[in-house]
């Protein structure tokens, strides 16, 4: 939605907030990124260790690649790395900053109305069934 359009349903949302929101959604849209949110918010822990804790939910390659999807996206972040075995092996933790502004960022957006103000247009919009 761009700012124009924004504007035409009387909401101030920035587009760099409604970016936020749908980063948060994407972020949420898969259980084990909530998992891995979840283990990494407390203390720093590794796909191998987090695949160990969740186990029977995603083998490590599949929890791999969600841990790069969340820290390239800057929901974790790197906090150090450990040599095993002629590897390096990678600990994360919750970006708890970054969301707090996507937080935040969702709140405004609930407090703008502009959900409200959606769902209205689609409800208006619903297409009808031929049903009387």
């Amino acid at each position: 939605m761009t700012p124009a359009q924004l504007a035409k349903i009387g909401t101030n949302t920035s587009e760099d907030d409604i970016a936020k929101i749908v980063l948060l959604g994407a972020a949420l849209s898969h259980p084990l990124r909530i998992e891995i949110m979840k283990a990494t918010k407390l203390t720093e822990m590794s796909p191998v260790e987090v695949a160990a804790t969740i186990t029977g939910r995603g083998r490590l390659g599949s929890i791999s690649y969600h841990f790069r999807w969340l820290a390239d996206n800057g929901l974790i972040k790197m906090t150090r790395i450990e040599p095993r075995r002629g590897a390096l092996k990678h600990f994360y933790r919750l970006n708890q900053e970054f969301i707090e502004e996507l937080a935040e960022a969702t709140r405004s957006c609930l407090d703008e109305g502009l959900v409200k103000l959606l769902a209205s247009d689609l409800n208006n919009d619903k297409p009808t069934t031929g049903r009387s």
